[in-house]
């Protein structure tokens, strides 16, 4: 199944890549992955890898039957449309879940930026990506994006729908002052639950604000 986590975004690419261990608990550990650049520089707006760890959704925001999916503490996922994002931020942390190898899954980035300026351009940067409505990835899958109908949160937020394949995507992009995430609900056939979808997206953005006040 081709599905990556984009450092604040979950973007349709090669594998289950960019998500990395968490707390399987009460709450997202240092064990989540976590990226950050070698010339991060010091911020009073950044939320620290820890306060973004402690933000990821967990094991006891979803249903019964999911579980922890392993993977490496990279970025390597790419943008919408066949192009690449600037990776501008200072730190960078994702976690997935997954009720089997055939899903469904659920998938959530969080991107935090040295100032509100640029989280607002990699949101606008990410938000244009989407717009070409369909694409080829390098293996030849097709992928669709349309929009999807979801309240609005945050400061900015943008909902989409995408297919890859069989895989049916998902996704919320939002932005709260100078952090962004995504959260993403992904199946194999069946529509994905935006119900759940909302819920993780309001129980993350909680998180946020709370760890940013």
């Amino acid at each position: 199944m081709k599905f990556a986590i984009l450092g604040w975004t979950a973007a349709v690419a090669v594998a289950l890549s960019a998500c990395g261990s968490a707390s399987s608990d009460a709450t997202a550990s240092s064990d989540a992955a976590s990226n950050t650049p070698a010339n991060a520089a010091a911020s009073p707006h950044l939320l620290s890898p820890e306060k973004a760890n402690g933000a990821l959704i967990t094991l006891k925001d979803l249903p019964a039957g999911y579980a922890l999916q392993p993977g490496d503490d990279s970025d390597n996922s790419e943008g919408f449309c066949g192009g690449a994002l600037p990776k501008t931020y200072t730190n960078y942390t994702a976690v997935a879940f997954g009720q089997s190898q055939f899903g469904p899954f659920a998938v959530e980035g969080i991107q935090s930026y040295a100032s509100e300026a640029a989280a607002k351009e990699s949101f606008r940067l990410a938000a244009a990506s989407t717009g070409c409505g369909s694409y080829k990835e390098h293996d030849g899958t097709t992928v669709t994006i349309g929009k999807l109908k979801f309240p609005d949160v945050g400061d900015e937020s943008l909902a989409i729908a995408s297919t890859a394949g069989p895989s049916k995507i998902d996704l919320v992009f939002v932005r709260r002052g100078s952090v962004t995430f995504s959260v993403g609900v992904v199946t194999l056939g069946a529509p994905p639950d935006t119900d759940l979808l909302e819920k993780l997206t309001a129980t993350s953005l909680k998180r946020i604000d709370q760890a940013v006040s």
